[in-house]
């Protein structure tokens, strides 16, 4: 993908300087943007508007090539309102749009706020100005050197109106990642009908994600914000070509609440119909925390996992009241499981490490098919089930201690994961044999996903007749 760096206000294209690396590793190609004015402190920006710098954007767009690649934007504060308008005169051409700290700002909507202007320019305001959520891990360097490349920005380009005109802008599906104001917040304001975020209630596909830091991220977390740039443009993205039913509702990421933020790993929990869900993941003590299994885990809970699984049949409608409440671990454990494996099929996985994290979680599950048994069944000891993980998993003593003392409590349900996932690769690998070339892997998730979690079972049962519906080849007598 070819994916375009929109800076915000006093921010010229060198401000992704540590973002992009990761970017292109990832194999995408990055176009940084420097906008008219902002080539350097004494660049005449007098006469530069609005539409200056939207037009900008729209010469980087049409100089990529369409089959070379998408195009995807990526807006920073006041840099998302231009990728927005820039969207609007090319809403054919933009894959989607990740705006940072930014909003999608309305038409004929000026900024009569925000910095204030000194002879026609915009320049950085005294760190006072700033609220303390805006600077939060911007430490005394990181302010000084940010005052050294800071640029004034033309007032033109920030306090003209906004002007859009095709509402096809409203098809492009975009990432909010919530800086300085968590997703809640943001929230709050769409439903307060604000006007600067009163286009969020119109455009069809947002994903909310929460990077707790201030209000420049891509100085304070860089390798964070281009980890989760990466994350839009997979997941979701590659979800059509191996599901056909995909549900509406939106999965939003924040780490635990305060009063649980010892919490560690991830954990689902899925809204109403037509809610959200929402995904907490342990951010205490970063600097302690692996980033091995963090995509599996997120893949896991979130798309192609349980979000997936569960919103499918919420929306559906079609599945028996019971089904759409109650949670079989067998199908619901290992559905999500075998989507850490179906994660790497769908290309998901940043790098090696990521998926040696997904090989970690493999044998940290199938270790638990020897440990709950062990114990419940053949009467082995805490003391010996601790061994037995700690020789073989990646897992440190503490998770183990944790892992044991779960089983203990809830017998069997551990054994569910691999148990049930195996079963999904099983069936799989069968309809394929059956139907040959006529096996659709969309329509087989499809009907996997469609009853909801019921016992393994029913799952084959309904596997069959799916493979029978399809018309299965006539053996040779």
């Amino acid at each position: 993908m070819h994916i375009i760096l929109i800076p915000g206000l006093c921010l010229d294209g060198s401000s992704w300087e540590k973002v992009t690396p990761m970017l292109e590793e990832a194999g995408h190609r990055t176009h940084a943007l420097t906008l008219p004015g902002m080539e350097s402190k004494d660049a005449d920006r007098s006469h530069v508007t609005r539409r200056d710098h939207v037009d900008a954007v729209v010469v980087a767009i049409d100089s990529v090539d369409p089959a070379d690649g998408e195009v995807v934007l990526v807006g920073h504060s006041a840099g998302a309102a231009i990728a927005y308008a820039a969207i609007d005169a090319r809403p054919k051409r933009v894959a989607r749009a990740i705006y940072v700290g930014g909003f999608p700002l309305g038409y004929s909507e000026g900024d009569p706020g925000g910095y204030p202007a000194e002879n026609g320019e915009v320049p950085l305001p005294d760190w006072s100005d700033f609220d303390d959520v805006d600077l939060v891990d911007l430490d005394d360097n990181g302010r000084a050197e940010f005052r050294l490349r800071a640029i004034p920005s033309p007032e033109g380009a920030s306090r003209d109106p906004q002007q859009l005109s095709d509402e096809r802008r409203y098809a492009v599906p975009i990432t909010v990642i919530c800086t300085e104001f968590r997703t809640e917040t943001l929230r709050s304001w769409i439903e307060q009908d604000l006007a600067p975020v009163r286009e969020f209630t119109k455009i069809r596909d947002v994903t909310y994600v929460d990077l707790p830091t201030g209000h420049w991220p891509q100085f304070t977390r860089p390798e964070d914000l281009a980890t989760l740039i990466l994350g839009a443009l997979r997941g979701r993205a590659a979800v059509p070509e191996w599901f056909g039913a995909i549900p509406e509702a939106d999965v939003v990421v924040r780490p635990y609440p305060a009063f649980q933020k010892r919490t560690g790993g991830g954990f689902y929990t899925a809204g109403l119909p037509g809610q959200a869900g929402t995904y907490l993941l342990g951010t205490f003590e970063p600097e302690n925390l692996s980033k091995a299994g963090l995509e599996a885990t997120a893949f896991h809970e979130t798309y192609p996992g349980h979000h997936m699984q569960v919103s499918v049949v919420l929306e559906k409608g079609g599945a028996h009241p019971v089904l759409k409440y109650f949670f079989n671990s067998g199908m619901g454990e290992g559905w999500a499981l075998y989507t850490e494996r179906l994660a790497d099929e769908m290309g998901l996985y940043s790098g090696d490490i990521d998926r040696l994290g997904m090989l970690s979680n493999e044998a940290l599950r199938a270790a638990r098919l020897v440990v709950d048994p062990g114990m419940h069944v053949l009467g082995w000891s805490r003391e010996r089930a601790v061994e037995y993980m700690l020789e073989n998993t990646a897992e440190s003593e503490g998770e183990v201690g944790y892992e044991i003392d779960r089983y203990l409590a809830v017998p069997g349900q551990a054994t569910a994961y691999l148990t049930g996932s195996l079963e999904i690769q099983r069936l799989r690998a069968e309809a394929e044999a059956r139907l040959g070339e006529r096996f659709d892997v969309r329509a087989f998730h499809d009907r996997v996903l469609e009853n909801g979690t019921i016992s393994l079972p029913m799952l084959r049962s309904e596997i069959d007749r799916w493979v029978m519906e399809q018309g299965e080849p006539a053996t040779a007598p």
